[in-house]
């Protein structure tokens, strides 16, 4: 069984992928307990699921847990294997994979991303075209400054 409840919940839903096998299970038991939530559940929940639907505070004020198959469906996990069993092997290869990518076009996605969904498309499509622009590549070997040249330390008399 794969449960994770309060915080555990709050950093799973961090993740920009979640994977979780039939019996993974969250559940937001704050108010259980007579807290508020912590680490950053107010805000990772609501983008999950949606604040509008008046889902994310349904789990938090009225906590429940929330079975594999109905947390695929809101958006809790991204994939559920057929078996428990699969899960871990199944991260590592994902994990895997996403490391040998190309990360640095992976940064600009989730910066894209996070950008537009508090601006315009016209901004975010401004932003694209500014990630999308070559970038100059800098030298792998350092430029000599004018004090390491070996003129620096010379004084040249000019003779009129």
């Amino acid at each position: 069984m794969h449960r994770a409840a309060g915080a555990g919940a709050s950093f799973a839903y961090a993740a920009d992928f979640r994977l979780g096998g039939p019996s993974t299970s969250f559940l937001m038991a704050f108010a259980n307990i007579g807290l508020t939530a912590d680490s950053g559940a107010s805000w990772t929940l609501q983008r999950l699921v949606g604040y509008a639907k008046a889902i994310a505070i349904d789990l938090m004020m009225v906590p429940r847990k929330v079975e594999a198959a109905e947390a695929l469906e809101l958006g809790l996990l991204t994939t559920v294997m057929d078996d428990d069993n699969k899960v871990l092997m199944a991260a590592q290869q994902f994990a895997a994979r996403i490391a040998a990518g190309p990360t640095v076009a992976y940064a600009q996605i989730k910066r894209s991303l996070a950008f537009s969904a508090t601006h315009s498309l016209a901004d975010s499509l401004a932003l694209e075209a500014q990630a999308r622009r070559p970038r100059v590549p800098r030298p792998t070997t350092p430029r000599p400054s004018p004090r390491s040249s070996p003129n620096a330390n010379r004084t040249f008399a000019v003779s009129s």
